[in-house]
């Protein structure tokens, strides 16, 4: 009879515990990365239109522009957002932020500015955004650096959401294929290749190619109904002049 009321006692208290850790845990609230482009994130970079998003990865790239390029920028800043999953709350608190050294092989310094280790979610908010600041340095090429972000538990806030708790981002320094290539400027341009984008953007006086329709909508209103046409003749003239190469070792002939 002792026995099987000492067991009870020990499966009280062991329930009890349980519950006291789970009602502790439901208790802290958590933060999560949301890694795609939003209205509240999608407006801060320059290169905005050559900010993707694919997966756990955020892939940024300076365009492969020369510094005498009139577009050219020595840095520019990406703002992660992370989303409160929990209790909305009355006053300011802080979420942690570090830098997954394993997988990172940018540089501290060299490809990124350091991290703050805390930034605020403001009260009476359910998402923040925080700037990471990349450097547009020499080493940057056609393979990109990656720097691994990490959301760390703190006092007030654990990682939220699996597979949601990092983001990667892929610095490069190369041209990115326009996402509306094959719709709008393929019957004008050709078959796209980095080459070929290059000679448009150095013959052209510095723009950048729109990577969207209402991008390219709003070029036509400002420059012309065929300004396709205005970036086809001195890319065909420079490559009938000169032998460009690809990517992929072939010729860029004009088209």
């Amino acid at each position: 009879m002792k026995k099987y009321i000492y067991l009870l006692f020990a499966l009280a208290f062991i329930t009890s515990c349980e519950e006291s850790e789970l009602i502790n845990f439901k208790e802290k609230d958590a933060v999560y990365f949301q890694l795609e482009k939003t209205d509240f994130n999608a407006h801060f970079s320059y290169w905005d239109d050559w900010l993707k998003y694919e997966g756990d990865s955020v892939i940024y790239t300076f365009g492969g522009l020369a510094a005498d390029h009139p577009e050219y920028i020595e840095q520019d800043t990406v703002w992660l957002q992370v989303n409160l999953l929990g209790k909305v709350a009355d006053q300011k608190r802080y979420f942690s932020i570090g830098v997954n050294q394993n997988q990172t092989t940018a540089e501290e310094g060299v490809h990124y500015e350091a991290l703050e280790s805390q930034y605020a979610l403001e009260a009476d908010t359910i998402r923040a955004a925080f700037p990471v600041v990349l450097y547009n340095h020499e080493t940057l090429g056609t393979e990109p650096y990656t720097l691994d972000v990490v959301i760390e538990g703190n006092d007030t806030f654990e990682p939220g959401l699996e597979g949601r708790t990092n983001a990667r981002l892929l610095i490069y320094n190369d041209v990115v294929k326009p996402l509306i290539w094959d719709q709008y400027y393929y019957n004008y341009l050709g078959p796209y290749s980095k080459a070929k984008h290059r000679v448009i953007l150095m013959t052209n006086g510095g723009f950048v190619i729109p990577h969207t329709s209402e991008e390219y909508a709003a070029l036509r209103a400002e420059e012309g109904f065929y300004v396709i046409y205005y970036w086809k003749a001195p890319m065909n003239d420079y490559l009938e002049a000169n032998e460009v190469y690809d990517e992929n070792g072939n010729r860029v002939e004009p088209w």
